[in-house]
């Protein structure tokens, strides 16, 4: 075999892929989009379950650029961050709508709340 036959087979192709976004997953909108808008991305709500909070305060619960999750060929903005909100302000219980316990959000609401009610706490 030829030496350039074997070197170009040997190097994969150089691919121009998109930059990551930062992950803004968990955080709330306000901060997220703007932490994406400063890293050159747009932001496009793609889904919002819940209606108990403002849309700035809605929980960031999923994010992907645009285009990785479809598969036809059409143009897209390669830019573009779809995000998936959930509104509802607080985690679930047997009497009201909210994130599952199991969620980053709710994880951190529980981890604030204990080291609140350890602050108060007298040693």
């Amino acid at each position: 075999m030829p030496l350039t036959l074997a070197l170009t087979m040997a190097v994969p192709p150089l691919a121009f892929a998109t930059p990551k976004p930062p992950n803004e997953e968990s955080l709330k909108y306000a901060d997220a989009a703007k932490a994406l808008k400063d890293a050159g991305f747009t932001v496009r709500v793609a889904s919002k379950i819940g209606d108990r909070t403002a849309l700035d305060e809605c929980t960031v619960v999923h994010q992907h650029l645009r285009g990785e999750a479809q598969s036809t060929k059409k143009k897209v903005e390669p830019k573009t961050v779809l995000i998936s909100l959930s509104c509802y302000g607080g985690t679930a219980s047997h009497t009201s709508p909210g994130d599952s316990a199991g969620t980053p959000a709710a994880r951190a609401r529980a981890a604030a709340a204990a080291a609140a009610a350890a602050a108060k706490t007298p040693h």
